[in-house]
């Protein structure tokens, strides 16, 4: 490791046995012809653009894409239609086969919030189901794996209505139904894919 000569550290080439003319000449066997000579590098390029040797490479990238994007949408479309089906589902558990869900939401409204000021209750009724809307906007990814189920949307209520927002409220029971229903509305009218 020392150069005796020099009382010195000698150079890494000797102490790893490396030889620059050795390692130049391994070197350019591996690398093609085409590549180590620039004229050729030139040539080779302008007869691969010339006949559409890259372009062929490219179609086969878009099309390898556009399957791809083929799949997906299709695994969409039945995510979709499962997701339809599911929250007509969710609709006739909760509300019957000819209940109006509109109506009971009206009734239980009237035993969550019993404010006698109609402003005051209109505002508590839209922060409650604004509240709900941004809930379900963050968890709308959600929906394509797995379509909402009635213990989901029941968790879903119950999480939210114990929010500190709604300390005052003392029917919390008719506060979640309250929840659940607005929660099928909305997803009833909502759009899975955008």
């Amino acid at each position: 490791m020392l150069d005796d000569s020099n009382n010195r550290i000698a150079p890494y080439e000797r102490i790893l046995g490396l030889d620059r003319a050795g390692l130049v000449s391994e070197v350019r066997l591996l690398v093609p012809v085409y590549k180590s000579s620039s004229f050729l590098r030139v040539f080779v390029t302008l007869f691969g653009k010339l006949f559409g040797v890259f372009n062929l490479m490219k179609n086969r990238d878009k099309k390898k894409k556009k399957k791809k994007k083929k799949d997906m949408m299709e695994f969409t479309k039945t995510s979709t239609d499962d997701f339809v089906v599911a929250v007509s589902n969710l609709k006739r558990e909760f509300v019957g086969e000819d209940g109006d869900l509109e109506l009971s939401m009206e009734q239980l409204i009237n035993k969550w919030n019993p404010l006698i000021d109609t402003v005051a209750k209109e505002n508590l009724i839209e922060d409650v189901n604004s509240l709900i809307r941004d809930y379900i906007r963050k968890i709308r990814k959600s929906f394509l794996v797995s379509a909402p189920d009635r213990e989901r949307v029941e968790s879903m209520a119950n999480r939210l209505s114990a929010n500190s927002a709604f300390v005052g409220i003392k029917n919390k029971e008719a506060l979640e139904r309250y929840m659940e229903l607005y929660m099928i509305q909305i997803l009833s009218n909502m759009r899975l894919m955008k």
